[in-house]
């Protein structure tokens, strides 16, 4: 079995089968002992590097942000929102995407879709497509999660008052979700080649849904992480500071992502146990759904619980506060 975490220095770890494999291992194969700031450090580089690679030039959210405030011209504007990530995939508009069907064709009905939850801005899917998505001359394959934001179906509207404000048109409502879907994808983007953040593919549409197609992440949810080693140390299977090693490479693992977000000039306001999922094969926790996101400086931003640091100590306070049968956690 693995440590929980080298530069914890914790012992062999009775946690381990808990997640399968152990958490976590240098993100890119070398032998170097993981740390939070090194780890931290290297994301950084590396999407500095990312980003003086790509053919178009692209800006963070937060510094486009900031040169906007000093700018008057609506035409500098537009061009200076088109230097936002994701700007490319936003000005191509939805891509149509089919999903794998039963064989023989019998059934209308697509077998590639299932629900995985539902929150405040969409319905989450663990979907198969027909055929595998290229994207920057890239195969990912064709198993994703889609995120769907908008149905315009009557009997299945998404959002279900779609149609029900008073101020617009129906056509302007369906703009005004497209217009949010967009936004969410871009603060996503920006995000994009974060080791500790679900990857972000592009503006979707599938059947009459529209929506996110981000990477599938095999793993479980902080929650089940929390439920499963909670139970596992009340009855004494693994040692209090197991427990607590596993907490604190949780909380590195939500730092270095929230860090990250304040990079780019971004809070994600709704880092929870439901948002958080262990993935097993990059070993390491990672942050999903920006469906709460905002720009930082945005009034939607300003409350305290909206930050991320409030929030992640949220997040780890609800591990800590297990009641064990022991002394040495309170």
């Amino acid at each position: 079995m693995k440590q929980a975490s080298p530069s914890y220095g914790s012992p062999v770890s009775t946690l381990a089968p808990l997640l399968d494999p152990g958490t976590p291992e240098p993100f890119d194969g070398t032998s170097e002992s993981w740390n939070a700031l090194s780890t931290l450090g290297r994301e950084r580089r590396r999407k500095c590097e990312m980003r003086s690679a790509a053919s178009d030039m692209v800006l963070s959210p937060g510094f486009v942000k900031v040169i906007s405030q000093k700018i008057t011209r609506s035409d500098l504007l537009e061009k200076l929102a088109a230097l936002r990530p994701g700007s490319t995939e936003v000005g191509e508009g939805f891509r149509a995407l089919a999903l794998e069907r039963p064989l023989g064709g019998v059934s209308s009905q697509p077998q590639g879709m299932r629900k995985l939850g539902a929150g405040v801005s969409g319905t989450a899917y663990a979907v198969r497509l027909s055929k595998d998505f290229v994207s920057d001359g890239k195969n990912f394959g064709r198993d994703f999660v889609f995120k769907a934001m908008l149905c315009i179906d009557p009997r299945r509207l998404i959002p279900d008052d779609l149609y029900r404000k008073d101020d617009c048109s129906p056509e302007e409502a369906i703009e005004g979700q497209k217009s949010r879907i967009r936004k969410e994808y871009q603060m996503a983007a920006s995000l994009k080649d974060t080791s500790q953040v679900m990857r972000v593919h592009g503006l979707v549409q599938i059947d009459d849904q529209f929506g996110i197609l981000s990477e599938k992440i095999e793993g479980p949810t902080v929650f089940e992480v929390i439920r499963q080693s909670r139970r596992a140390l009340e009855v004494g299977d693994v040692s209090p500071e197991d427990y607590l090693a596993l907490g604190r490479v949780m909380l590195a693992d939500v730092l270095i992502g929230a860090s990250r977000f304040a990079d780019e000039g971004i809070v994600h306001q709704d880092i929870s146990h439901n948002n958080i999922i262990y993935d097993r094969n990059q070993k390491m926790f990672r942050l999903i759904d920006m469906g709460k996101g905002a720009r930082r400086g945005s009034p939607a931003a300003w409350a305290p619980r909206a930050t991320s640091i409030h929030v992640s100590w949220r997040t780890t306070k609800e591990m800590c506060t297990a009641r064990p049968n022991c002394s040495c956690i309170s």
